[in-house]
């Protein structure tokens, strides 16, 4: 109780500069959880973007041929029509280098699955996310990680039963325009179809039920070309201009990168390395402030180990005023962190993380004051 008493009194002549350091302190940890949000945001696309340019991806966009774009930069068919559904086989297939992937929303034709988002993953996008599909399997479905507990069940389609999978917890999608994160649970209760081949794809989902995936234009959503020839970019945009009568405008990933990713990115990361500087001299300057506040108290320790406080009793005296002046940060920061975690966007080990940073802390601060109050008090014995 005596050393409570201490502490609750050490409190009171400081409560002001507590108050004070305790917003401010709870202000750059909070900052502190949003940068790093956004640093493990900006590191994912990073690694999206640089798996874009290895493979040299070609991007795709269709324009409406009446208003978007001249009639002459529409290619004029030549030859015979290619059959729209031959070209999709050939290009969505183990050996073809195209992708897409679109939404189904919560339901495929008139048919409900029961999820609240189906996505299709066609052609390279099904190895172009962060779940690793089993190559054996050519049709593959996952359920995002807050189904994790289906693991071992199966998923019937048309009578068919099919092994279900679960999404790695930071399941993602990304395209240069749009990027589709597992923050704030975008991607709970969602279904993952992943394969390359689109006939088995058709096959799986017969048009008698499932419509929706017998629209052309669907294929052509967010679709992408690994690597292409200068024959492939003629023949896509041949084969959308006869069986979807719109024009396909083609860009590289590289070009994109210098128009709008590059500069996102750069900017973004300069954003960041000016935040992690300015919350590094503030935290040094905090911790800074509790050992000047400490040695400060030099006196007042003093006279108490005089009249028979022990070591361990000046040391705890030191540390529990330490910890509530970290009392209101650590309380607001575990209570973001915690906040932070149900929406996805900290892991959810980030409050031991913080925990262990404020002991780290708090110790190191104490024990430097300590030993200074020790060392200054041992040299005032010698010189009486």
């Amino acid at each position: 109780m005596k050393l409570i008493r201490q502490v609750l009194s050490d409190i009171r002549k400081e409560i002001g500069w507590i108050i004070f350091f305790g917003v401010l302190m709870s202000a750059v940890i909070i900052t502190f959880i949003s940068v790093t949000t956004n640093y493990r945001r900006t590191a994912e696309r990073n690694r999206y973007i640089s798996s874009f340019t290895d493979n040299n991806v070609m991007l795709t966009y269709i324009y409406d041929t009446e208003y978007k774009v001249d009639k002459e930069e529409v290619p004029v068919s030549s030859g015979e029509k290619e059959d729209f559904y031959e070209y999709l086989s050939e290009v969505f297939s183990e050996d073809g280098n195209a992708g897409n992937y679109f939404s189904m929303g919560s339901g495929v034709g008139d048919k409900d699955l029961g999820f609240d988002n189906i996505y299709v993953l066609l052609g390279t996008y099904a190895d172009r996310t962060p779940y690793k599909r089993d190559r054996s399997e050519q049709i593959s479905f996952a359920v995002s990680y807050d189904l994790k507990d289906t693991v071992g069940e199966t998923i019937t389609i048309e009578d068919r039963e099919f092994p279900l999978h679960v999404a790695p917890e930071n399941m993602s999608i990304y395209h240069p325009m749009t990027y589709i994160s597992n923050e704030r649970g975008r991607l709970d209760n969602t279904l993952f179809v992943f394969t390359r081949d689109v006939d088995l794809l058709r096959e799986v989902f017969p048009s008698n039920n499932y419509w929706d995936l017998f629209k052309k234009e669907l294929y052509f959503y967010r679709f992408i070309l690994d690597d292409p020839t200068e024959d492939d970019l003629v023949r896509v945009k041949k084969v959308v201009s006869e069986n979807i009568g719109g024009y396909l405008s083609t860009q590289s990933i590289f070009d994109r990168i210098k128009s709008v990713e590059e500069v996102g990115v750069r900017t973004h990361s300069q954003y960041l390395i000016l935040y992690i500087s300015a919350i590094v001299i503030l935290l040094v300057s905090m911790f800074l402030n509790i050992y000047k506040i400490l040695t400060r108290k030099t006196t007042e320790y003093a006279t108490h180990y005089l009249f028979g406080a022990t070591d361990s009793f000046i040391y705890a005296r030191m540390l529990l005023f330490a910890f509530s002046y970290n009392i209101i940060p650590l309380v607001l920061g575990v209570y973001t962190v915690i906040k932070e975690s149900r929406f996805k966007t900290v892991p959810g080990y980030s409050i031991a993380l913080l925990t262990a940073g404020f002991a780290v802390m708090l110790f190191s601060v104490t024990g430097a004051a300590y030993r200074r109050f020790h060392g200054n008090f041992e040299k005032g014995l010698r010189r009486e």
